[in-house]
């Protein structure tokens, strides 16, 4: 019998006020009429119910909750096994490294300065030779990926 794993809810989206099975109504998380007064939106008369559990501490909890995800011990605790292998073969290149997260995780719509951000950040991750090689090109594509699902063009899909 192959052996598998169940994902099992954790407690961890609560970072993000989005506990499974934890909305408060019928229509999720989130009123389908929602304004959100003191904002461009809400002043132009625009809908934004996305916006109804968006605040400070639910940014800096999504950035937890991904960097728990991308970088966390996540298989250990929940059953969930990410690898970056596929990324990892490429990392000496953080042009091409960058290449490969853009078309997977935003479509290709990473904009040029967070192209450049990401690129700088990379390079302050050297790849060491020898025994340290295989972790450090690890390392970088693990924070390749973290960078390319905290920036704007991840969370803002058109």
């Amino acid at each position: 019998m192959p052996h598998t794993h169940r994902l099992r809810e954790t407690g961890v989206t609560n970072s993000i006020d989005q506990l499974a099975f934890g909305a408060d109504s019928v229509f999720n998380f989130y009123r389908p009429g929602f304004r959100k007064t003191g904002s461009h939106t809400g002043e132009a008369g625009l809908l934004a119910p996305e916006l109804q559990i968006t605040h400070t501490s639910s940014v800096g909890g999504y950035f937890d909750f991904m960097f728990f995800l991308v970088a966390g011990n996540f298989e250990k605790d929940h059953g969930f096994a990410q690898t970056f292998a596929e990324f990892a073969a490429v990392a000496d290149d953080p042009d091409k490294l960058i290449d490969q997260l853009d078309t997977l995780l935003v479509h290709g719509r990473l904009s040029p300065d967070t192209r450049a951000r990401i690129t700088a950040m990379l390079e302050q991750k050297p790849i060491r030779e020898g025994d340290k090689a295989a972790s450090d090109r690890n390392a970088r594509a693990t924070l390749a990926t973290l960078f390319v699902v905290t920036s704007p063009e991840f969370m803002v899909q058109n």
